[in-house]
């Protein structure tokens, strides 16, 4: 479940709700636009999606082109959690770090924000496995 907080009031109400429970990802806001979740786990697995939520629409859509700079990028073969997430220059997200199923990592990944916004890079989604 996503919940907005009205700061006035001070009530709590039902935003959009996740395709899945997960834990331990990693969320920005690009462009005020989409909410970028990566990662994470559900108890069983540890994920290496790169999942969208369009903020207005209130759709998930799963990024199912990768960008040229991430081809073969270890953040996207290993499933990861605890990794940690900033903005830079208002045109990337940087995903640092976190531990696989195995070991602790040490790696950045760099995601445009220019593929974030472009709708042929996401497909539908209903529910995370």
């Amino acid at each position: 479940m996503i919940y907005q907080i009205d700061l006035e009031s001070g009530e709590v109400s039902e935003f959009g709700t996740l395709p899945s429970a997960i834990g331990s990802h990693v969320s920005a806001v690009v462009d005020e636009k989409y909410l970028v979740v990566y990662g994470g786990t559900n108890g069983y697995r540890f994920f290496d999606n790169i999942l969208r939520y369009d903020i207005e629409n209130k759709v998930w859509t799963l990024m199912t082109r990768q960008p040229e700079i991430l081809k073969g990028n270890a953040f996207l073969q290993d499933g990861r959690i605890a990794s940690s997430i900033c903005q830079v220059d208002g045109s990337y997200a940087v995903i640092f770090g976190g531990c696989t199923a195995a070991q602790d990592e040490s790696e950045f990944m760099l995601l445009p924000f220019v593929h974030i916004n472009n709708n042929d890079n996401f497909s539908l989604i209903n529910e995370i496995m």
